[in-house]
């Protein structure tokens, strides 16, 4: 039995002995699994062949192939989703006992031939500091950045840091990847200056608030500014006297945000993750 579900999703279930359930093995199943072939608007059943329509008028086929049932298709039992190359442009499928019948329509269309593709691997970006020297590994070009945003000018290997932050780097190699590193907190507050104590931010990804507790109780007009990676600020609450805060972060699109929280001439930054999971 095959089943179509309303995402277009494709089920199989029985009798295996051809392949023709297409789950990329020849043993039964009394439970529907799914068969790996996306965007599927139409199926059929022959007596041990599967044909599947997609949604792009393109034709995959599975199962018995001894009568070339499955037209092109190479090998006399096939037991995952092959796209039949030489069927494109199709509006209807039946899958008879040996033989499979389309039929086309004026939209037809074509399928392009495959591609390899090779993904090359991104070396893992790492700083390390020597007093207010941060120092990257090796690369081609490089970008700095300080609490998210561009540092003008920053693109070499080494940068010399001026300002409390959190710092990070992009660096790009010679197969063209390029890899961003973590964050490194550099700091150059005095023993005299009053600190905010420790800070946590949770859960982190977040999809609907992000809860953020300090360590002390902050006292007096407080500032959280939430930016987007490009610096521009997407949200911003002003709190009085608090030692922790839930943000509602409903609004923003999944991606890397920053929460900037100020309170009395003191700044801390804080990084988490906007998922819609």
């Amino acid at each position: 039995s095959v089943f179509l579900t309303s995402d277009n999703k494709v089920y199989t279930s029985g009798g295996n002995a051809y392949g023709q359930l297409g789950i990329g093995s020849f043993a039964p199943t009394q439970q529907p699994v799914l068969a790996n072939v996306s965007g599927a608007d139409m199926i059929s059943a022959g007596q041990f062949t599967t044909l599947v329509k997609r949604k792009d008028k393109s034709v995959y086929g599975f199962g018995n192939n001894t009568e070339d049932q499955l037209s092109s298709t190479t090998g006399t039992t096939v037991n995952t989703p092959e796209h039949i190359v030489d069927l494109s442009g199709v509006s209807f499928i039946e899958a008879g006992k040996t033989a499979s019948h389309v039929l086309y329509n004026e939209e037809k269309q074509c399928a392009s031939s495959a591609i390899a593709v090779t993904v090359n691997t991104v070396p893992t970006v790492t700083i390390s500091m020597n007093g207010d020297t941060l120092t990257t590994i090796a690369g081609t070009s490089y970008q700095w950045f300080l609490d998210g945003l561009t540092i003008p000018g920053a693109t070499s290997q080494s940068f010399v840091a001026t300002t409390s932050g959190y710092y990070s780097v992009q660096v790009t190699f010679a197969n063209g990847c390029a890899g961003m590193s973590a964050d490194t907190l550099v700091s150059f507050v005095g023993i005299e200056d009053i600190e905010l104590g420790a800070v946590k931010l949770f859960p982190n990804p977040a999809n609907e608030f992000v809860t953020i507790l300090f360590e002390n109780e902050l006292f007096g007009e407080s500032t959280l500014s939430v930016m987007d990676q490009s610096g521009r600020i997407v949200l911003s609450k002003s709190v009085s006297s608090m030692q922790s805060y839930n943000m509602n972060i409903q609004s923003l699109e999944e991606g890397v945000y920053y929460i900037q929280i100020e309170n009395e001439g003191r700044k801390i930054m804080l990084k988490f993750i906007k998922s819609n999971n």
